[in-house]
């Protein structure tokens, strides 16, 4: 009963959570909050919020302007990118036929593409666990960092791109292996 309870406020806390987010970008993009979105408006609103789930994007510092760059950047530069604005459109398609949505809809939106994301992530970090254990260094969970090379499969965004300074910075690295 009080596992109920306990999940029952966290389904709470995420809704009040989504509705925040949703309530953010549509301001930051200048949309107004009650009505109908258009299609390309709801694509808009759900890559940004693609951005602040999976990124990091802080709307409470951001203007429009700011999130078309980064969507921009995104597009250019991060090879997982297309399959999270695929994964955000295929969740809307399966939420909702229609084309138009509105707050409460998008909200809904929004939670299922977080419960579909979590998924999509797990995938990634079961391929990095299968690439590392493979190599021939591995001992007691670790590797040689000369045995690591970046990693692309089709329709997955590439893995072990960070520099040997960014790995430093996480304090991942021990001894110059």
């Amino acid at each position: 009963h009080s596992l109920a309870i306990v999940a029952a406020a966290i389904e709470h806390l995420v809704h009040g959570e989504s509705i925040s987010i949703v309530y953010a970008i549509l301001t930051t993009l200048g949309l107004p909050i009650p009505g109908k979105r258009t299609e390309e408006e709801v694509d808009d609103i759900l890559d940004t919020f693609m951005m602040v789930y999976a990124f990091g994007v802080n709307l409470d510092v951001s203007v429009a302007e700011d999130v078309w760059k980064a969507r921009s950047y995104l597009q250019t530069s991060h090879s997982g990118w297309p399959q999270l604005q695929a994964l955000a459109k295929d969740v809307r398609k399966s939420t909702f036929s229609k084309n138009g949505l509105d707050f409460g809809e998008i909200v809904q939106v929004v939670e299922h593409i977080g419960q579909k994301y979590v998924d999509w992530q797990g995938k990634d970090c079961t391929r990095v666990k299968e690439e590392l254990v493979s190599k021939p260094s591995h001992h007691q969970g670790r590797v040689k960092l000369s045995e690591v090379q970046p990693s692309q499969l089709t329709g997955r965004r590439q893995l072990f791109t960070q520099s040997v300074e960014d790995l430093r910075k996480l304090s991942v690295l021990s001894g110059e292996s």
